[in-house]
């Protein structure tokens, strides 16, 4: 059923168009600034319809190009095995693919921040339909090539001679484990064990997120001094790694029975860093060292075991720095490609995992007999990427396009 359509002069109507304006790329190439006085001087009771009239944000273009270094991580942490083989003295990449799992704990920061940034302060979220228009908004953006990916995963199982049958596969292709996916329930800790298109917990995790940010918003408006916000947000981190370690996840590993802890602190510490941000408190801090360090360290981390969660800290505090986009670092990723890597990140780690198991059950063996691991590994690259774009292409933009029209559309005469 759809939702019901908005007039076309309603508060609704305006956020939706300028949502449309902010994922449409519209000066994605730019290393933008920040405008604080937007932010820090607005009186907060202000009308949602003037809220909603005001200028659009413009996207901070850095934060859009370290999604690309998140998500071929989390690819490549899958794809370790085979590079292990194909470059076994090269200890130094074995230990930074080992961590690449906490691919997505950098998502779940820059999930957390970016969502605030967009909405916290730009519309009433107290109203009932503009929670509905938020909440809908967000649900095409994920929801769409989910189902897309689950369904191509369905028809492999029912078509592919053995497909999930042996391996790591065993037991992870049940009815009841597909409703769950479909759903979005899977990442809640309901499900019993990882299934179908594994890396979507996160997904699931963080649409539970996104229905919980109205009452969050609320809450973060209320936070008026930015000293407060960055306590809030460590707080926020240190409670997530006590509740992880005393449920067995000490390496922040968790995935389904407390992998909504794990990304759900590291979203609400993110929307706290942004708060920090906007209300303009650091802001002659050396934002580009800052970046250019933190990141640096978390790459050194990754040498030793044991330090997952330093890396995590790092993590947020790259991404309050990049949100400055200042320094080489944000120079280097507000690229051009790097920022349309970014920018099919969604595809490239939801689409990952399917082309994995296909790979693995149709012509893999035929690969690697031809040209050894490495042209399996160059070959699942390639199609990873280029499947990517198809993807993005062919089903995110399209159905965010016509399923945010739904909501735009002027009503039936």
């Amino acid at each position: 059923m759809r939702p019901p359509a908005l007039p076309r002069g309603s508060a609704s109507t305006a956020f939706v168009r300028r949502h449309a304006h902010l994922e449409s790329g519209a000066g994605r190439h730019r290393c933008v600034g920040r405008e604080p006085h937007l932010i820090a001087d607005r009186d907060v009771s202000e009308s949602s319809e003037q809220r909603s009239a005001t200028r659009a944000r413009p996207p901070i273009v850095p934060l859009t190009g370290v999604r690309a270094f998140a998500a071929l991580w989390v690819v490549f942490y899958h794809l370790r095995p085979t590079v292990e083989r194909i470059f076994p003295e090269a200890h130094g990449l074995h230990g930074f693919l080992a961590f690449g799992y906490l691919g997505v704990d950098l998502f779940a920061f820059l999930s957390g921040f970016v969502i605030a940034y967009n909405y916290c302060d730009r519309v009433d979220l107290a109203r009932p339909r503009e929670i509905g228009v938020f909440l809908w908004i967000r649900a095409v953006r994920i929801f769409p090539l989910h189902w897309f990916l689950l369904l191509a995963l369905l028809v492999a199982r029912l078509t592919i001679p053995r497909f999930g049958e042996f391996g790591i596969d065993v037991g992870r292709w049940e009815a009841g484990d597909f409703i769950e996916h479909a759903l979005m329930l899977h990442g809640w800790g309901v499900a019993q064990h990882l299934a179908w298109n594994v890396p979507s917990w996160t997904v699931s995790a963080e649409w539970l997120c996104y229905l919980l940010f109205p009452l969050m918003a609320v809450l973060l408006l209320r936070i008026g001094d930015g000293f407060v916000a960055v306590a809030a947000a460590t707080a926020t981190l240190g409670v997530t790694k006590v509740v992880l370690d005393a449920t067995g996840f000490p390496d922040f590993s968790a995935s389904l029975s407390w992998g909504a802890v794990r990304i759900g602190g590291e979203f609400v510490a993110g929307c706290l860093l942004w708060r920090a941000f906007a209300l303009g408190t650091f802001d002659s801090a050396p934002w580009g060292a800052i970046a250019v360090a933190a990141f640096g360290t978390a790459g050194l981390l990754t040498g030793w075991p044991g330090t997952a969660f330093p890396i995590v800290c790092c993590f947020a505090v790259g991404v309050l720095s990049l949100a400055y986009a200042r320094g080489p670092l944000a120079w280097c990723l507000s690229l051009r490609p790097i920022v349309f890597l970014g920018e099919i990140s969604y595809s490239i780690y939801l689409l990952h995992w399917v082309v994995l198991r296909i790979f693995e059950y149709s012509v893999g063996r035929a690969v690697m007999q031809l040209g050894g691991r490495g042209l399996a590994l160059a070959v699942m690259v390639v199609v990873i990427l280029g499947g990517s774009v198809l993807t993005y292409f062919g089903v995110e933009r399209p159905a965010r396009r016509h399923l945010r029209a739904w909501v735009t559309a002027p009503p039936a005469r």
